[in-house]
């Protein structure tokens, strides 16, 4: 991984991690489940946000993740003329100009849903096309994370694994996000349960179904969590235990603020991390 890229994911998790640790103490007292405001979950069904098709295409989810900030010409730009070095500084240089990332709240969302409501189709098409993008970056984002954190390997990997037979990597992705149970294969291998009466199969499915995605409370959650994203990038393990503490301390989830100072603790937590991985229970 290029100097470019790594320093352009620090700036991002700089602006992403306090966003998310408040979605993640959400989710603890949702008690494990993400709880979205109704009106949302009625946009997400009468506008089909069809986020879960990403998790079979892993490069488009993270180019749409990439240009959450820009509109669909600039992203196109981009990524058609642009080499990958050069995104990253771009997408680096766009982030230090942002002083904030932050999510509409509720009465925003109300906003935004009477606006919508009110326009006509051409300003309807105009409105959506930034709430698209939001929803499918932040959502399948969030979960292909959140897959990683808890069961070692993010949705796209499991959606994957699980076309190519594995009944279990099939479930652990159900458990993160039931939407796809909507892929075509995951309804081809539930009705194949079904028919073939295999037993086994439909009881640990209705397991996870039934299981929020977060089963505990766990300290450091959103530290696991910035370790997920920097295994995604591929370099968590390569990382020297001094230069992931400086890391983690710039991110802001880590470090002397918490008061940890010594590269011992970082080790302690990364060997918590895996173990968390081998035991999805754990979380």
């Amino acid at each position: 991984m290029s100097v470019t890229h790594k320093d352009t994911l620090i700036t991002l998790l700089k602006q992403i991690m306090p966003l998310i640790h408040e979605k993640l103490i959400e989710i603890d007292n949702h008690n494990g489940w993400i709880k979205l405001p109704e009106n949302l979950v009625d946009m997400l069904i009468q506008w089909k946000f069809n986020w879960w098709q990403y998790y079979e295409n892993e490069k488009l989810l993270k180019s749409i993740g990439s240009t959450l900030l820009l509109n669909n010409d600039e992203a196109r730009e981009l990524f058609e003329n642009t080499s990958m070095d050069e995104i990253y500084k771009e997408y680096g240089d766009l982030l230090d100009s942002v002083d904030e990332i932050t999510l509409p709240d509720e009465s925003e969302q109300k906003g935004c849903l009477q606006e919508f409501n009110s326009s006509n189709e051409k300003k309807k098409a105009e409105l959506i096309q930034p709430i698209c993008k939001m929803v499918l970056g932040v959502l399948s984002t969030i979960f292909n994370y959140l897959a990683l954190m808890i069961h070692g390997r993010t949705m796209c990997q499991l959606v994957a694994d699980a076309k190519s037979g594995d009944d279990n990597a099939y479930r652990c992705a159900v458990q993160i996000d039931r939407s796809v149970l909507r892929l075509e294969y995951f309804q081809d291998r539930l009705m194949r349960a079904q028919f073939a009466g295999d037993q086994d199969f439909l009881d640990k499915l209705s397991y996870r179904l039934k299981a929020p995605i977060l089963q505990s409370k766990i300290r450091y959650k959103t530290l696991m969590l910035t370790f997920a994203i920097l295994e995604d990038d591929g370099f968590l393990l390569n990382l020297p235990h001094n230069e992931l503490l400086d890391i983690c301390e710039q991110v802001g989830v880590y470090g002397k603020e918490h008061g940890v100072e010594d590269v011992g603790h970082i080790r302690k937590r990364l060997k918590d991390y895996k173990k968390h991985q081998r035991n999805s229970k754990y979380f």
